[in-house]
This record gives C-alpha cells, structure tokens and sequence, in this order.
C-alpha cells in the first residue's frame, strides 16, 4: 500500500495531528497538499485548487516564488536571527525600517518588529500604556 496517497494520508494524520476549529470525525474527506503554484494548491491527487485563503492570510504572494525562497536562503545563511532587544539591530531591519519610512506619513517614522500576532498585541498594548503615563 501507498503511504503517500491522499486517503492513506488523511488516515496517518488522523492518527497523529490535532487540527485547530475541526472536529477529527469531519476529517476522514479533508485534503492533503503537497504543493503550490502561484496562488494554487495541489493536493495529493495532483489536483489544483485555488488558495482562496492564501494559506491563512500569511502567503499572499503565493506558492514555489524561487526569488522569495532565495532571498530567505542567503539571509539564513548570512543571519538567522537577530534579536533587537538591549539596542541590539541587523542590517535587515533597518534597511525595512527605512523603506517603511519613505512610503508611510511623514510623522511615522519609527517601527517595532516583532515574530508573530502575539508578541505584536502584547507589545502594542505596553507601548500605548508607556506613551499615555
């Protein structure tokens, strides 16, 4: 048998995956991607469907852009990661910081990264907190 069709599949990750908002009866006629083009998935059937949800809203630029991939590929290798915490910077952040500042309202001119939704709520609450003492 198989392991890698899309039933064979779907049975695997019943087995093993908890999947946010879904009830796992409802599962057994999900499906299972195994690749993109552009704004396309294709599941493991080989049938393209359209990513109507951009993989959740966190790929609005789509599927297989090599560019993308290379760009990520050479920051891994140059820079991994850099926190900005105690002053510390990156030459990545700033060069974003300064293309956000050209393109936003003149009195926008300062920016925090942060790594996801989280971290970004919690920060912009104690940033508002700090700015109204």
């Amino acid at each position: 048998m198989d392991n890698n069709t899309e039933t064979a599949l779907l049975h695997r990750d019943e087995a093993h995956l908890i999947h946010p908002l879904h009830s796992p009866k409802g599962h057994v006629g999900g499906k299972v991607w195994v690749g993109g083009e552009g704004a396309f998935l294709i599941d493991a059937n080989g049938d393209r469907f359209i990513d109507g949800l951009s993989g959740l809203w966190n790929n609005t630029a789509g599927n297989g852009r090599t560019e993308l991939a290379d760009a990520a590929h050479q920051q891994m290798i140059d820079l991994a990661y850099s926190s900005g915490y105690t002053g510390s910077s990156n030459p990545r952040a700033i060069e974003l910081a300064e293309r956000l500042a050209a393109i936003t309202y003149p009195n926008i001119n300062h920016f925090f990264f942060t790594s996801g939704g989280g971290e970004s709520t919690d920060s912009n609450i104690k940033m508002a907190r700090y700015y109204w003492k």
